[in-house]
Formats: C-alpha cells, sequence, structure tokens
C-alpha cells in the first residue's frame, strides 16, 4: 500500500527507533556495507524508516507549523491585493509538490529539487515582509 496504510508495514519492519538516516536513500543497495533492505516508495513510509517514530512525529509538527504559517499568510493577504496571485500561486506548488512526496519521494533525493524546492517555501514564508515597489507614474503628477 501507499500513503497512511504503508507506515504500519515499515514500523512493523523497522520498529519504533528507525534504520537510520540514507537508509532508504535510492541508489543504496549498490554500497557494499552491511545495511538493511528497504522497500518504501512514498515519501511518509521513507521517514518513518530513516527516523522512527519520534522523528516521524516531529516532521509531522514541523509540518504543521509551517502549513498553518501558510494558510495564515494567505487569509492575511486581500484578493484585490496584486502579489496576493503570486503567494497563492506558491502555496499551490508547495501543497502539490507535498502531496508528490506522499506518493514517491524519489525526486526529492536531488539536491537540485530540494534547493528549489527550499527556495520556493522561503519566498513564500517572506511574504509577511513583502511590499510591492511603490508605483512611480501616480507620484509624479
Amino acid at each position: 500500500g501507499h500513503g497512511w496504510s504503508a507506515l504500519w508495514t515499515t514500523y512493523y519492519q523497522s520498529g519504533f527507533w528507525g534504520e537510520g538516516l540514507g537508509t532508504a536513500a535510492q541508489g543504496t543497495q549498490h554500497l557494499q556495507v552491511a545495511r538493511p533492505r528497504t522497500w518504501q516508495e512514498g515519501g511518509l513510509g521513507r521517514l518513518l524508516v530513516e527516523l522512527g517514530v519520534p522523528g516521524f512525529l516531529g516532521v509531522i509538527f514541523l509540518l504543521g507549523m509551517l502549513i498553518k504559517a501558510v494558510f495564515h499568510l494567505v487569509a492575511k493577504l486581500e484578493q484585490s491585493e496584486p502579489h496576493f496571485y503570486m503567494f497563492a500561486g506558491l502555496a499551490s506548488i508547495m501543497l502539490a509538490n507535498a502531496a508528490s512526496f506522499i506518493v514517491s519521494h524519489q525526486v526529492f533525493g536531488d539536491p537540485f529539487i530540494i534547493c528549489l524546492f527550499a527556495l520556493l517555501i522561503g519566498m513564500l514564508l517572506s511574504g509577511e515582509r513583502y511590499s510591492p515597489a511603490p508605483d512611480l507614474n501616480n507620484q509624479m503628477e
């Protein structure tokens, strides 16, 4: 199964404390080291196998705080403001990538993708301090 149903099998496979960072990373099967065999396709299962239950709950807590901050930002902006659509678009990109991570974590193993996603999240969270440039056409009158 995928999503939440795969977490139970991952828990039975890896235990409460998990297997450690990097054990579910793509390509580690080619290393000539003793490591546990993992099968996780989804991102939630990968988090659970690498971080265990305590780390998984910590990540869920941090994601909840991130989602709360994003909803607070988007709700604070009025739809009449021209930059509302930019921040709403960034929020939708973040939500779509979160759904993609739940289904398959493999693309998030690429450092470029992680840096790009972190940049987008940083741009979104900086929306509290964003102020558009003044309209110089109206000031000259």
